[in-house]
């Protein structure tokens, strides 16, 4: 008898948790799901039907309930909070399939809601009578809210992009091998039916994930989503010394399904054999090489962190114009000097630490990758410019003060030039606007190196008064 009693309680307990979870899908519940869902490192695409035939039932049935109850405002309001993130889940689950999938579901969810208004219309008057307008506004917004995960990023063109890390891979002798990771990235869009190959010459094996040449199928890749790879290179003890390609191509949709080709190549050097300069020209001829740790770690925060953004990779354009047009001269300077060399070692070292703390601060807010990289960039430019540029600026006004000038101070000019350039970001970001965000990116890297630099300048200059 106590056993029946107690099977009988839990049933009861079952029924009533049940009831208030179909009473109307509680927030919490439905961010775990949307959260399961958008994660990549998921795969619950074998069940694709299944979920998505329980997902709509489980709908259609919290939103009968929530009809057929006269409901508090509190508890009203979070009900409809709970019927739109269901229906936001169910959505976001269709872009798995297709963007029209997601399209069509979300269609589904405003006839489902249409057709239940439209039978039960007059029990809504009945039962809320003066707080009915209510209730038609939460259904409004049950209705339109899950279409917020697809109708704003249909018009979006992804770009996947594939990053060995690193590009380079050194093999002293043949018959050995060596493992690099690849990372693939979707950005600017979510990338449906991604299919990775890989190519290579004869007597240099390649596994993708294990799988010889691949291929490496990703259904779908949600916008600023990552999958790590794992990319094995093989070599014969027949090959001979020098430099080989491996090819790491790549196809992919959007969401319209217009097909993307693309490529991206590791290069393999057996034996001690001369390698190409680095792009990082001034950091390779300063230590050395360009396997050295300083020069890996700065060509992996470019090529993985900072041109994987909007912001970042219209900065790069800029700064690789500058930075080009000098360091071809300077790296052979320090290339054949070797005291130039120690002396640009001590230069780059401050940089170096500023840069690794930038990076920090970017994969602290990786969870938005465009916040991250602006981040980024302000506290390095502010740290470089409070290093490097603070001492010129000491020098220029000590001199004046020597002479009697008064010293004036730029920083109101610079002040409004910095708001200015990040509200250019904003725009260009908000807008998908390259030109827009090319030039906010500049001069915000520039007002805040000459910020910092003044700032550190009359501090000193300060101190020196007194």
């Amino acid at each position: 008898m106590v056993e029946a009693g107690l099977t009988t309680e839990i049933k009861k307990k079952v029924l009533e948790i049940s009831k208030k979870l179909l009473s109307g899908i509680s927030p919490p519940v439905g961010f775990m799901l949307a959260n399961l869902i958008l994660d990549p490192e998921i795969s619950l695409n074998p069940y694709f039907l299944t979920l998505l035939i329980g997902g709509v039932a489980t709908f259609v049935i919290s939103l009968g309930r929530f009809i057929e109850k006269k409901h508090s405002w509190r508890k009203g309001v979070w009900h409809i909070t709970g019927i739109c993130l269901a229906g936001f889940v169910l959505v976001s689950w269709a872009r798995y399939r297709s963007a029209f999938t997601s399209v069509m579901m979300g269609m589904l969810i405003i006839s489902v809601i249409g057709i239940v208004f439209l039978l039960r219309r007059k029990a809504i008057v009945k039962k809320y009578r003066r707080y009915r307008a209510l209730v038609y506004l939460g259904l409004v917004l049950s209705a339109i809210f899950p279409l917020t995960t697809t109708l704003p990023y249909l018009e979006e063109k992804p770009v996947l992009v594939v990053s060995p890390a690193p590009k380079f891979i050194q093999v002293p002798e043949a018959g050995m091998g060596q493992n690099i990771s690849v990372t693939v990235a979707s950005v600017y869009a979510s990338a449906w039916d991604i299919k990775l190959t890989a190519e290579s010459p004869e007597l240099l094996a390649v596994y993708l994930d294990s799988r010889e040449k691949g291929p490496i199928e990703i259904p779908f890749l949600e916008r600023d989503r990552e999958r790590p790879l794992m990319l094995r290179v093989e070599t014969s003890p027949r090959i001979s010394n020098g430099t080989y390609n491996v090819a790491l191509n790549f196809q992919y949709k959007d969401s319209i399904g217009k097909t993307y080709v693309d490529s991206t190549n590791v290069e393999v050097s057996v034996g001690f054999v001369p390698k190409p300069p680095s792009a990082c020209l001034i950091a390779t001829a300063t230590y050395g090489s360009e396997l050295s740790p300083e020069v890996q770690f700065l060509r992996e925060f470019r090529d993985q962190d900072v041109v994987r953004t909007l912001a970042g990779r219209e900065f790069m354009t800029i700064f690789n114009v500058w930075y080009y047009s000098f360091s071809p001269t300077i790296a052979k300077t320090i290339a054949d000097y070797p005291f130039i060399r120690t002396v640009a070692r001590i230069f780059l070292y401050p940089l170096i630490g500023i840069l690794r703390l930038s990076a920090v601060i970017y994969s602290t807010l990786s969870f938005n990758r465009e916040l991250a990289i602006v981040a980024a960039g302000l506290l390095a430019s502010s740290f470089i410019g409070a290093v490097y540029f603070s001492p010129l600026v000491i020098l220029v006004g000590w001199l004046l003060q020597r002479r009697g000038k008064k010293v004036l101070s730029p920083m109101k000019a610079l002040g409004s030039l910095w708001l200015a350039s990040l509200a250019l970001i904003i725009v260009g970001e908000t807008m998908t606007t390259a030109i827009a965000v090319m030039v906010g990116a500049g001069v915000f890297v520039l007002a805040s190196l000459g910020i910092s630099a003044v700032g550190a300048g009359a501090v000193v200059l300060r101190a020196l008064r007194k």
